[in-house]
């Protein structure tokens, strides 16, 4: 019974970032707007969609890695999602101030930022302890 569990939370990992990847390219495709010239696209969703992949990549590693020490891979995919999540917000939030936004409608951004960059710290931090043992 047990193993049909972890297999089935293993799938999870595969199936939950495949639905926000497939959600998320259907929605960069609604918003891509040509004109005359070019076009212009919402790039917040390719972010979610590199983030998903990250995490498929790590559902397929533990699918096709069963008996593997997954705290290595587990913990590349939490310092990339971090460390993407984390920068490209703080990016977009340090862009609106110096286009002059009012910070109202960016603060946003800088609290993303800022959850997105504790999870690289506590990671990294988590990388140390586990490298001491």
């Amino acid at each position: 019974m047990t193993n049909r569990l972890t297999l089935a939370r293993k799938i999870l990992f595969i199936l939950i970032p495949s639905i926000v990847f497939i959600t998320s390219l259907a929605l960069y495709a609604q918003s891509i707007e040509g004109y005359e010239g070019g076009f212009d696209a919402n790039f917040d969703y390719v972010i979610v969609m590199a983030i998903s992949l990250i995490w498929v990549g790590f559902g397929v590693f533990l699918v096709v890695k069963p008996n593997e020490d997954t705290f290595n891979a587990k913990l590349l995919s939490v310092v990339v999602t971090g460390a993407i999540f984390g920068f490209y917000s703080l990016g977009l939030f340090f862009k609106g101030l110096a286009k002059h936004k009012e910070f109202s409608g960016i603060q946003i951004y800088l609290y993303a930022g800022l959850v997105g960059v504790a999870i690289l710290a506590y990671s990294i931090v988590l990388y140390f302890e586990n490298k001491k043992k």
